[in-house]
Formats: structure tokens, C-alpha cells, sequence
């Protein structure tokens, strides 16, 4: 009797423990999407636009660098320091931009809240890993990916409700309760740190050359984006992978490297993250192509364009669900050939709908990418984790976090400028009058003007033309990740037989 109550207590623990890791996760993902959507709010309070691309920037340069010295730090002292210290770093980032008048300042707060975020997410994996079996884990991390597809859908009406009503900042302070709450729950715990029993070194190096590619390639991602010109991109690129390709080198030579590389290169998990990296791609050009295509060449609400973007996390969580369901029972191989397929055959329907194609039909379309990105992001993870000692089961997870960060933002300045460019291949191909040119200028600069419904009845005939141009670039894009696709794909075949 005594042994059965023990065990009923010892589930229940463990049954809180993970829906805190769930709630965190939660939190972390609709900061995220409240950010995205009070995006121009942030601009009409501080200005400066030309540092506007520095909102996500700041946050993702510190949130990408930290992750690994993250992960070192949980392997060598436990997951709850790096709790507490994330915490710290959190909430000081969020009281700064509350308390922000200008934007460098704004910019401070979210480079610690992005620091933060980095050990947060990093100890929800480390606290799921250290709770879980290996026949548990793919069901378990499902779980925890599905907190973004709850957000996705519940980010945009809070941020909504706090401009309505009272000031973007509210919508800050909300965060706050739901973040550390959750995270204060799992640091009370006993028996989740499980910290390397040995003295292992820093790797300042490995740190330096991760700093300096990620500042590099954010940089490039910005200079991509405002059109800049070749040599300016070509020196960002190459300083980009020079420095990650020393970074990848010294981690391999380094004997306490800050990733551990020796297990990334194991066959298997190689595969799963280039996949994993791809699928994050994918899911960044979508988020960013869809409104276009609704609002831009549709003419469509931003409530449609919102829930057809939003069908692409309800996907994500239908396939965390299968795999995590699955994954044992069909194997990490056949698992990513399902998710690459679900994401081809989306990715292919795209290229073939009609301009004025039913948003219902759309949405369906974006959800099976959606169900693909699930599957490949969650069968790299289990892969990971069940790969890695608990001594190393922090830096594999911050380096799994960081190749799809670095993926999905590459993947994502990429895309957006190939767009771009073949929208203004499409146009300069067409002929205007003299007062129709003054709007295809206003559009390049500003593709938005199209989403009005008076500038789009003051256009007439020329909104025909423009919104096909529009479509085909957007198609142009998708169609070169179609390609890429269907070659890893083939890769992942190969390497399955081999």
C-alpha cells in the first residue's frame, strides 16, 4: 500500500513538473507572437526606422550566442542555475522595455530578453529530456511543440486587446507572471540537475567565432532585406561562413568544445537536423508569404490572412501529434520521410493554385506544410536527446536550437529577397503609362499599399497586372523550395539505404 501511494505521488510530481515545462513554453511562444504583432506599435511610439529591423535582430543575436554557453552551463552546474540566471536576465529585459523611452534603449531591453529566453527554452528540453524515457520522449516533446501552435492563435487578440484598450507596454507586463511562474515551479523541484561530475573548459574561441557568424549573418539578413548592394551581401556571406566553418573546426578539435560535435556528426542525426534546419526555413517564408499573397493579391482581411498563416501551427501541432505517436513504432527514418513528403506536397499544391484561390483551400494547403515541419522538427529533437548523455544533453539541445535559428533567419532574408527581386523582374517586364509608373515605384518601395481597398479601387486596371506579378514572385520563391526539397529528400533516401 505504502509503495502504490509513493508511486501515485511520484506521478502527480512528475505530471506538474511537465505541465510546467508546458506553460513556459507557452509563455516563451507568445512573447514571440505578441511581438510580431505589435511590431509596427513599437515603431509609431520610439521611431527610428532605420533600426526597426533591430527589434527581432537584438533579440535573436543574444538569444542565438547565448544558447550554447547555456548549454555548457547546465552540463557543468544544472539545469536550475540556469533557470534562475535566465529568469534574472528575462525580467530585467522585459522591465527595460517596459520602462523604454527611446529605441536603443527598447533594443537593450530585447537583447536580455533574448538572452533569457535562450537558457528558458534550453532548460524546458533539458527538464522534458531529464523526465522522460526513451519510449515517452517523442510523445512528450510533441507536447511541448504544440504550446507554439496555441500561441500562434492566442498572441495576436491579446496584443490586440492591450492596444485597444490600454498601451502595447500592459501587454509586456502580462508576460512576465507567465514566464517566471512555471519556471519557479521546476526550479523548487528536487532531482533535476544532473551537472558533469569533471571540470571541463569554457571554449572562448568556439564562443568568439559563434559571436562573430551570427552578428555577421544578421547583418546580412539586413543588408539582403534593404536591397543593398553585391559586395556589401557577398562580404557579410563570406565573413559568415568563414567564421562558422572555423567555429564547426575548432568544436571538432576542441576537447570541451561548446557543442558537442561529435555527436552531431553521427549518422542519423545529421540528416534529421539538416531536415529540421530546412522545415524551419519553410515555416519562416510561409509566415512571411502568406498575408502577402491574402492581403497583397486577394485583396483579403487581416483576420484572413491571420488564420490562414495561423493553419501553418495548427499543422505543426498535428504533426507533433503523429510523430510523437508514431516515432517509435515507424522508425526516425521512415518518420522523416512522411513529414518530407506532407511538406512537398504542399509546397507543390502552392505552385499550382490560382491567384483567387478560396482562402479555406489555402489554409488546407499551408497545414500539411505545416504537419511536414511538425514531423521533422520533432523527430530531430527525440533523435538528439536520445543520442546524448546527461552530461551533454544541454549543449546538443542549445546546438539544436541553434542551427534551426540560424536556418529559419538565413532561410527567411533568402527568401524575402528573391521575392523581391522577381517581383521587380515581373514588373520591369511589363510596359506603363507615365502616371502608372509612379505606383509600381510606390509598391516596390512599399508592397503594403497594395493591402488598402481605396488604393486598390484607385489603381483600375493596372491592380491586375501588379497582383500577378505579385503572385508569381511569391510562387517563384516556394518553387525553389520545392527544389531543395525534393534534393534532400533524395539525400535522406540515400543515406537510409546506404
Amino acid at each position: 500500500m505504502s509503495h502504490t501511494k509513493d508511486l501515485f505521488f511520484i506521478q502527480k510530481k512528475q505530471y506538474l513538473l511537465l505541465w510546467a515545462v508546458f506553460f513556459s513554453m507557452f509563455a516563451h511562444a507568445l512573447e514571440m507572437t505578441i511581438t510580431l504583432t505589435l511590431l509596427p506599435s513599437f515603431l509609431g511610439s520610439f521611431g527610428r526606422l532605420e533600426l526597426y529591423p533591430w527589434i527581432l535582430n537584438s533579440f535573436l543575436f543574444t538569444s542565438v550566442t547565448m544558447t550554447p554557453l547555456w548549454g555548457r552551463l547546465t552540463d557543468l552546474f544544472g539545469v536550475k542555475r540556469v533557470i534562475f540566471s535566465g529568469a534574472i536576465a528575462y525580467s530585467l529585459g522585459v522591465s527595460v522595455c517596459v520602462f523604454a523611452k527611446t529605441m536603443p534603449v527598447f533594443l537593450l531591453g530585447r537583447a536580455f530578453m533574448g538572452a533569457g529566453s535562450g537558457a528558458l527554452v534550453l532548460a524546458n528540453y533539458t527538464v522534458l529530456a531529464v523526465l522522460s524515457s526513451h519510449e515517452s520522449l517523442p510523445r512528450r516533446d510533441g507536447m511541448l511543440s504544440s504550446s507554439w501552435a496555441f500561441a500562434s492563435l492566442a498572441g495576436p487578440g491579446i496584443a490586440s486587446f492591450f492596444l485597444q484598450t490600454l498601451h502595447w507596454r500592459w501587454a509586456y507586463v502580462l508576460l512576465l507572471p507567465l514566464v517566471l511562474i512555471p519556471l519557479l515551479v521546476l526550479a523548487m523541484q528536487e532531482g533535476l540537475d544532473c551537472p558533469s561530475s569533471k571540470k571541463r573548459g569554457w571554449d572562448g574561441q568556439g564562443l568568439f567565432l559563434l559571436a562573430f557568424s551570427t552578428l555577421a549573418a544578421l547583418f546580412l539578413t539586413e543588408q539582403l532585406s534593404s536591397g543593398a548592394a553585391w559586395w556589401i551581401c557577398a562580404t557579410l556571406f563570406l565573413c559568415t561562413c568563414t567564421g562558422f566553418i572555423y567555429f564547426v573546426r575548432a568544436s571538432i578539435l576542441t576537447k570541451d568544445s561548446v557543442l558537442p560535435m561529435h555527436l552531431f556528426s553521427q549518422k542519423g542525426l545529421r540528416e534529421s537536423l539538416v531536415m529540421a534546419v530546412f522545415a524551419a526555413a519553410v515555416l519562416y517564408c510561409l509566415t512571411a508569404f502568406m498575408p502577402l499573397f491574402i492581403q497583397g493579391v486577394q485583396g483579403g482581411s487581416v483576420a484572413v490572412a491571420g488564420w490562414v498563416t495561423a493553419s501553418v501551427s495548427l499543422g505543426w501541432l498535428l504533426g507533433s501529434i503523429i510523430g510523437g505517436r508514431y516515432c517509435n513504432q515507424w522508425g526516425a527514418q521512415k518518420t522523416l520521410m512522411v513529414g518530407v513528403g506532407f511538406l512537398l506536397l504542399g509546397l507543390g499544391a502552392l505552385l499550382c493554385i490560382p491567384a483567387q484561390i478560396s482562402p479555406l483551400v489555402l489554409a488546407l494547403l499551408v497545414a500539411s506544410n505545416g504537419i511536414g515541419i511538425g514531423l521533422l522538427v520533432n523527430t530531430n529533437l527525440v533523435q538528439g536527446q536520445r543520442l546524448a548523455t546527461k552530461t551533454h544533453i544541454g549543449g546538443l539541445t542549445a546546438g539544436i536550437s541553434l542551427f534551426r535559428g540560424m536556418g529559419a533567419a538565413l532561410g527567411l532574408a533568402i527568401g524575402s529577397t528573391l521575392q523581391l527581386r522577381f517581383f521587380t523582374k515581373n514588373l520591369s517586364a511589363l510596359s506603363f503609362k507615365q502616371s502608372e509608373e509612379l505606383w509600381v515605384e510606390k509598391i516596390l518601395q512599399s508592397p503594403d499599399v497594395l493591402f488598402g481597398a481605396e488604393t486598390r479601387l484607385a489603381m483600375g486596371e493596372l491592380l491586375h497586372p501588379i497582383t500577378e506579378s505579385l503572385a508569381q514572385s511569391i510562387q517563384g520563391t516556394l518553387c525553389g523550395l520545392f527544389f531543395l526539397g525534393v534534393l534532400l529528400s533524395y539525400l535522406l533516401y540515400r543515406s537510409g539505404r546506404t
